[in-house]
């Protein structure tokens, strides 16, 4: 999911750039994929999904009992070397040598100091200055703040934690509706809308430790289960669709803000079905080339808005002498290989070798096996 949602981000951003129409035909075989290129932008509602999922794993695995609990100083330090050092290797080349998107009515050093610390996402200039992707990173962050609050919730309801944090969120995105401000970039991307995405994610993953791990389906159940993805896939390619209707802008943000509970629904029924699916079934869903962009994702999206601009720049796409086609290609090639690159080669290294203290010293030691005399 996660392979995908980069996939269709990366063509989006490519589109905006090139108007690129990605239908064609192959060996007498018509394929048209406007729609996901077009609504590429919905791939974040995937991350933010995902995110969910993955954070509370750990969470719902302790919470069935099947190994202790993960302590917040771990939690900490897990989420700083996965998200902190390649972001600020990205902040500081956009900062100091190519800051592509700055917006002229905020000082550069405030811009740059919002977006170190995570809060851009409260000033309305910062939101989208410097490079316009960054804006998620800042509601990312803000989860993880309050990510505690919800696994509190999930100790002691995880249906009631799920349902009273989605409630939360469809009431933001109601009153700013309301209030016309759901057309409104920094008010339809703020974390309070994005609530259904992560709780329903996190419920997934408690439902998957809950009921799905381990269990021994019968074959025609997985079959079953198997249409059921491939139905949901169906559903999310038509919320793909509706997006793309809006017609972008406010149209679409206000749209996104309305829907956001039905995306989640689609996400969490392609999950959850798919885990049950036949082994030959998830071999398609994880294959190697999705696995592969999945595992490189978060650098592809930190480096593809600047690749992309600076290719701009240099080679006008739709000139006579630079069509479209090579341009995407090789736009999208750059932003797979900086993404594997700088993968590899610095935030692999920096997670194996995170350095965590604070970790070691509130880290559970096993109790005493001997009595005291």
């Amino acid at each position: 999911m996660r392979g995908f949602a980069i996939l269709v981000v990366v063509l989006f951003h490519i589109y905006m750039k090139t108007h690129f129409v990605f239908a064609g035909s192959l060996f007498g075989w018509q394929f048209d994929a406007h729609t996901f290129v077009e609504a590429g932008y919905l791939g974040v509602e995937i991350f933010f999904f995902v995110s969910g999922f993955c954070l509370m794993l750990p969470f719902a695995v302790w919470l069935v009992g099947r190994r202790p609990k993960q302590t917040w100083p771990e939690y900490v330090s897990r989420r700083f070397w996965k998200i902190v050092p390649s972001y600020y290797l990205a902040l500081a080349v956009v900062v100091f040598f190519y800051p592509f998107q700055a917006q002229p009515g905020i000082a550069p050093a405030t811009d740059a100091l919002l977006h170190a610390v995570f809060l851009h996402g409260f000033n309305a200039l910062s939101f989208s200055s410097l490079n316009a992707g960054y804006w998620s990173l800042a509601v990312e962050v803000e989860f993880y703040v309050v990510f505690p609050l919800l696994v509190w919730g999930f100790a002691r309801s995880p249906i009631v934690a799920t349902v009273a944090t989605t409630l939360l969120g469809l009431g933001y995105s109601w009153y700013i509706a309301a209030h016309n401000l759901d057309g409104v970039f920094q008010f339809a991307y703020q974390l309070p809308s994005f609530l259904p995405l992560f709780a329903i994610g996190g419920l997934c993953a408690w439902v998957h430790e809950r009921w799905i791990r381990g269990a021994t389906l019968a074959r025609t159940t997985q079959l079953e289960l198997g249409v059921v993805a491939l139905a949901s896939v169906a559903a999310l390619a038509y919320v793909f669709e509706q997006a793309n209707r809006g017609g972008g802008g406010p149209a679409s943000w206000g749209w996104e803000n309305g829907h956001r509970l039905e995306i989640a629904v689609v996400l969490a029924a392609f999950t959850l079905a798919a885990a049950c699916a036949t082994p030959f079934a998830q071999a398609c869903i994880a294959n190697r080339p999705l696995a592969f962009l999945s595992d490189i994702s978060y650098n592809m999206y930190l480096w593809n808005g600047a690749i992309i601009d600076w290719m701009g720049r240099h080679w006008t796409p739709n000139a006579w002498w630079a069509p479209t086609v090579p341009f995407s290609a090789l736009a999208f090639v750059l932003t797979v290989l900086f993404g594997w690159a700088i993968t590899r080669a610095f935030e692999r290294p920096l997670m194996r070798a995170r350095f965590e203290p604070i970790a070691r010293l509130f880290r559970r030691r096993p109790a005493s096996t001997t009595t005291a005399p």
